[in-house]
């Protein structure tokens, strides 16, 4: 058997979504990956970061294409000394409401970049729009969904911080 559609994405694959990203009707496929080497496992300890490479692949025709249209970066941290590992929450969500998927990408403990999708191979902007807000410590704590019916992605946040009482922060798409 052939098959249709072959990806090559490099490195080791710990994610893979799927999703219509630029609402053509096809499901587009995301796929996260980290590549190893002895550089690049010395200069994550050296820095406590390491690069993960987010590949978007867009279906056309009923097919995906071998390499990745568009390579996105994000950038996970951890401690050795705490064992404490930052893993960036990262949505594809539609908080325009023009029906393309924007990218949204947690920065640090207090802020979001939004990169909103536009109708090209590409898939989203170069620019980011910057919101300050605070972002939980884990990405599966932010979730999406179009709380008051206007077309457009919300953010529902749940954060915990010690010592102070568990809290829901709403964040309405304009």
């Amino acid at each position: 058997m052939v098959p249709d559609s072959v990806i090559e994405s490099p490195g080791i694959q710990f994610n893979m979504e799927e999703q219509d990203l630029n609402n053509d009707g096809q499901i587009d496929i995301i796929v996260s990956s980290v590549e190893l080497g002895v550089g690049k496992i010395v200069r994550a300890l050296l820095t406590g970061s390491i690069r993960i490479d987010l590949g978007f692949y867009q279906m056309r025709n009923g097919r995906y294409p071998l390499k990745p249209n568009v390579v996105r970066n994000i950038k996970a941290t951890f401690s050795l000394s705490t064992g404490d590992v930052f893993f960036p929450s990262v949505l594809m969500a539609d908080v325009s409401g023009d029906g393309l998927a924007d990218l949204l990408v947690q920065d640090g403990n207090d802020g979001l970049l939004i990169y909103p999708g536009i109708a090209s191979e590409r898939l989203f902007s170069k620019d980011a729009i910057e919101v300050n807000a605070p972002m939980p410590t884990q990405p599966e704590r932010i979730q999406v969904a179009d709380l008051n019916a206007d077309g457009k992605q919300d953010l529902i946040v749940r954060l915990e911080v010690k010592g102070e009482p568990f809290q829901v922060l709403v964040l309405m798409a304009r």
